[in-house]
């Protein structure tokens, strides 16, 4: 196994803040399935800011996984 590299970036874009965590490993399998942690996460978000907030987690080309929280500044 070689090592691979993550990478943690916040961002704002007018009224959002945008969490970017994107590694550059495997990416996803026929074996991963979204677990208690991602529902945790995605339910907390609509707790606290409704439509607004949101979890998005996706490919990260050419590899690897990407996962950004939004949320709008002014209800933080």
């Amino acid at each position: 196994m070689e090592g691979g590299e993550i990478v943690i970036r916040a961002t704002q874009k007018n009224i959002f803040l945008k969490i970017e965590v994107a590694d550059t490993g495997l990416g996803f399998s026929d074996f991963d399935k979204p677990g208690f942690g991602i529902a945790n996460v995605r339910e907390r978000l609509n707790l606290l800011f409704g439509e607004k907030g949101r979890l998005i987690i996706e490919e990260n080309k050419p590899h690897g996984v990407r996962a950004t929280i939004e949320a709008p500044i002014n209800d933080l």
